[in-house]
């Protein structure tokens, strides 16, 4: 066997190794080169190929990917036995299309940050200096992990292959715990609620709340609808809010089937998970190296980021996100019935005064109504009134006498923060071709308006 080093050692052996290397290669894909072999066969032996361990001359037991594959065999019908001799480079170690300044920088701001994925670092370069847009992110990614900067990759999971016939069958919904910011003077936890449509990976809605409970969930959910119309049905974990009496019951109002994961199994979700990473990766990730922004500034900025996910092209779709879901059959829901339909409930008894206890403040009804057990329907959001509820049926509605608190919504605690400037300029400029976008709509809509005149 060879010494692994002397390839680039003794040039006596030198070109011995490059031939026994192409031969070697060349004896490992001569079946997939063979006319005589159906593509189904081929396709086969493909698989058995990748799966399986190969004894290389020099460097043992390997494994051999199907890009690998696909190269070697395209490497010996242009250029026969030569084309499959390992290349050695002279240069190797040296950047040779990536300018070193690049390089110096992506250092940087992976040195700044390591979660930072090589698109993420492109994307800030990108923002910085647009004569960066067209690194490529492959070499980029090769020179930082030979630098020994570029982050290991995520453990992948073996994903099922399930996927919705068309759009609007299925929707997956699940929350996504982000960054700290402002709200309300306080400083909580952002809690991101997605709601993405499972054929075409399209989000529906995708939106910061201060909480994770269930108003949030079922506000995300509306403006999905309304947006979009409403799936046939929904996909969601096992957790307390979702599985709860009040989900339920606005599902089944709406004639959404509501359908729960399989308890330990995630790779059932795991279209919404991949979101989440590439979400993290390329927004959220840089919000957190910012002091503490307001939620109002992260849903700008999560729609800015949105506009970009669904304009680029989906490595498994093979196309853009928007161009996937385009042509959705839309199944329209009046406001009024989603409004109803997602006001939450609980049981109170009407005092011998005609009064109703709730939110702690005082709500006075019909006195023939007193000492009966009603349903008291509401939004959480705003408890300035309720809807009362007897037997399936609406009787009316009544009114805080003293509004002494219009939400149910509490707030979380404070927690301390670092900045970057380079994150800082990046959601500058997310911000910034979000507005230039809107601008050219509003130019757009003007001319036609015009042209009508």
């Amino acid at each position: 066997m060879f010494d692994p080093n002397s390839i680039l050692g003794d040039p006596r052996h030198r070109q011995e190794q490059l031939l026994l290397e192409a031969a070697w290669r060349f004896q490992l894909v001569a079946p997939l080169l063979d006319p005589l072999r159906s593509a189904t066969q081929k396709t086969e032996l493909r698989k058995q190929l990748i799966g399986e361990k190969h004894v290389h001359p020099w460097r043992g037991l390997i494994s051999v990917s199907a890009r690998s594959l696909r190269r070697w065999c395209n490497a010996y019908r242009q250029h026969r036995l030569k084309g499959l001799a390992l290349q050695v480079r002279h240069d190797r170690g040296t950047a040779r299309r990536l300018p070193l300044e690049a390089l110096e920088r992506a250092k940087q701001l992976f040195a700044e940050d390591p979660r930072r994925t090589v698109t993420a670092i492109l994307r800030i370069m990108a923002s910085e200096k647009p004569a960066w847009t067209s690194l490529a992110r492959t070499t980029l990614g090769r020179h930082l992990r030979a630098a020994g900067l570029r982050r290991g990759e995520p453990d992948k999971q073996a994903y099922g292959k399930f996927t919705a016939d068309q759009p609007n069958q299925l929707w997956q919904g699940d929350i996504l715990h982000g960054p700290r910011v402002f709200h309300e003077g306080k400083e909580v936890t952002a809690k991101v609620v997605c709601w993405l449509d499972d054929h075409a990976r399209f989000i529906c809605h995708l939106e910061a709340f201060a909480n994770e409970r269930l108003p949030a969930i079922e506000a995300a959910l509306t403006r999905a609808i309304l947006k979009h119309g409403k799936p046939n049905a929904v996909l969601v974990d096992n957790g307390k809010v979702y599985s709860g009496k009040n989900f339920s019951l606005a599902c089944s109002m709406l004639g959404i089937h509501k359908i729960h994961s399989r308890p330990y199994h995630p790779e059932s979700k795991g279209k919404q998970e991949r979101l989440f990473r590439t979400l993290r990766d390329q927004l959220l990730n840089e919000v957190e190296n910012v002091a503490p922004i307001p939620l109002e500034r992260l849903n700008r900025l999560l729609d800015s980021w949105q506009e970009q996910y669904h304009t680029t092209r989906h490595s498994e779709l093979k196309e853009a996100p928007r161009e996937h879901f385009r042509g959705a059959p839309i199944t329209p829901v009046p406001r009024e019935l989603i409004e109803e339909a997602f006001l939450q409930w609980a049981v109170r008894r009407v005092s011998s005064q005609g009064i109703i206890d709730f939110a702690g403040q005082k709500y006075y009804v019909d006195p023939s109504l007193a000492g009966l057990q009603l349903i008291i329907r509401f939004d959480p959001y705003n408890v300035e009134r309720i809807f009362l509820w007897q037997e399936g049926r609406k009787l009316g509605e009544a009114s805080a006498e003293t509004l002494i608190n219009k939400t149910l919504v509490r707030q979380g605690k404070p927690a301390a923060k670092i900045q970057t400037d380079a994150s800082e300029r990046y959601l500058h400029s997310l911000e910034q071709a979000q507005l230039r976008k809107r601008q050219q709509e509003l130019n757009l809509i003007q001319l036609e308006d015009n042209s009508h005149e």
